[in-house]
C-alpha cells in the first residue's frame, strides 16, 4: 500500500498543482499556510482513523493538497517575516526543519511501536494543528512590527 500512496501523492501534485497555485494567487500567505496546515491535519486524521485502505487514499489526497499549499508558502513567509539584514540568518535557521528527515523515521518508528498507528497519526495531526497557532503568531508579530515602522516614518 505504501508505494501506491506515494504514487498517488505524485499524481495529485502533477494533476492539481497548477490549479491550486492559480486559485491561491490572490490570497494571503497566512491563508495558504493555515489552509495547508488544516489539510495536513485532516489528512493525518484520516490516516489515524485508518482501518480501511479508503481512509489512507482520502488522507493522502487531502494531505497532498495541503502540501501543495503549504510548502511553497513557507519560504515566502520567511522572506516576508525576516528583516532584510537578517534574511540569510532566517533562511539558514529554517534549514533546521531538515532535522526532521533525520530524526523523523526513528522517532516515528518509536511512536508507532509505543502508542500504535492511530494514536501516532492523531498526535501528528495535533502537532500540525498547533503549528497553525505559530504561523498566526508570527504573522501577527510581523504586522505589528510593520505598523510600528510605518508610524515612525509618517511625519508628525
Amino acid at each position: 500500500m505504501y508505494p501506491s500512496l506515494l504514487a498517488l501523492n505524485a499524481g495529485v501534485v502533477i494533476l492539481f498543482q497548477m490549479a491550486i497555485t492559480r486559485w491561491g494567487e490572490g490570497r494571503s500567505i497566512l491563508t495558504h499556510m493555515t489552509l495547508g496546515s488544516l489539510m495536513f491535519t485532516l489528512g493525518l486524521t484520516c490516516w489515524g482513523i485508518g482501518g480501511h485502505w479508503g481512509w489512507f487514499v482520502v488522507g493522502m489526497i487531502i494531505l497532498t493538497i495541503g502540501e501543495i499549499l503549504l510548502f511553497p508558502s513557507g519560504s515566502l513567509f520567511i522572506d516576508r517575516l525576516a528583516p532584510p539584514v537578517l534574511r540569510g540568518t532566517y533562511f539558514g535557521a529554517s534549514g533546521f526543519r531538515s532535522i526532521g528527515f533525520f530524526i523523523g523515521p526513528t522517532l516515528g518508528g518509536w511512536l508507532l511501536e509505543a502508542v500504535g498507528g492511530s494514536r501516532t497519526f492523531f498526535l501528528l495531526a495535533g502537532v500540525v494543528a498547533l503549528g497553525m497557532l505559530f504561523y498566526w503568531l508570527g504573522h501577527r508579530a510581523h504586522r505589528a512590527d510593520q505598523s510600528v515602522k510605518r508610524s515612525c516614518r509618517e511625519p508628525a
